[in-house]
């Protein structure tokens, strides 16, 4: 008698065949590690700008840089939700904050007070991390792979742009105030000097003004 030889049913097949279809699709929508690289480190930087922006808003003596770190923590949660739904999309998990690098140096910042504070943050933070932001995004809009990728770090260049532009601002007026109050002590000396009672002469009598 030959032996049974049992075959697999249709819907066996169907079913392994759709599995196979559904693997395929979720490898092919994951992005390659370029990308998934780009979008952690998005996500790192976009949670330091918010939590050294909260750090300004208690620490900062000068009103400009509190604006100015409101409109960070406003302006960069909103690109962190954006950076969140695309990556629940693309199946890549994100930080859920800054990397150990980015702590260090907010501690550092922490620990300075009053003008110091104002200044460091807004070269730090404001000016060097914006720098570092845009280079980052301008990589990713002209070289990610993954169309949507690309095209979230390209509608995020103009406000990374106008932050880096309202930082450098910010550390000028700051960086000005601080040359031209130096500058206005010695003028100041210079006319205290020059106010001086004239000197008297050996009799202890004032010379005589030439007329």
């Amino acid at each position: 008698m030959d032996s049974f030889r049992p075959y697999p049913s249709m819907a066996l097949i169907f079913a392994l065949a759709i599995t196979g279809a559904a693997v395929s699709q979720t490898t092919a929508d994951k992005p390659g590690r370029s990308d998934m690289a780009f979008m952690r480190q998005a996500a790192e930087n976009g949670h330091a700008e918010v939590e050294n922006g909260r750090l300004a808003l208690r620490k900062a003596t000068d009103p400009r840089i509190r604006t100015f770190a409101q409109a960070m923590i406003d302006d960069h949660t909103r690109t962190n939700q954006a950076l969140q739904a695309l990556a629940a999309r693309k199946q890549v998990e994100l930080p859920d904050g800054p990397s150990l690098l980015q702590k260090g140096k907010a501690m550092l910042l922490e620990a300075a007070d009053g003008e110091n504070f104002d200044r460091r943050y807004a070269e730090s933070m404001g000016v060097q991390a914006h720098r570092d932001t845009l280079e980052l995004f301008e990589k990713a809009a002209s070289g990610a792979d993954d169309p949507e990728i690309k095209g979230f770090a390209q509608n995020t260049l103009p406000t990374l742009r106008k932050h880096l532009s309202m930082a450098q601002q910010l550390h000028g007026a700051l960086s000005g105030q601080e040359n031209g109050g130096t500058a206005t002590g010695t003028r100041d000396g210079a006319r205290t000097r020059g106010s001086e009672a004239p000197a008297r002469g050996p009799t202890g009598t004032a010379p005589a003004q030439s007329r």
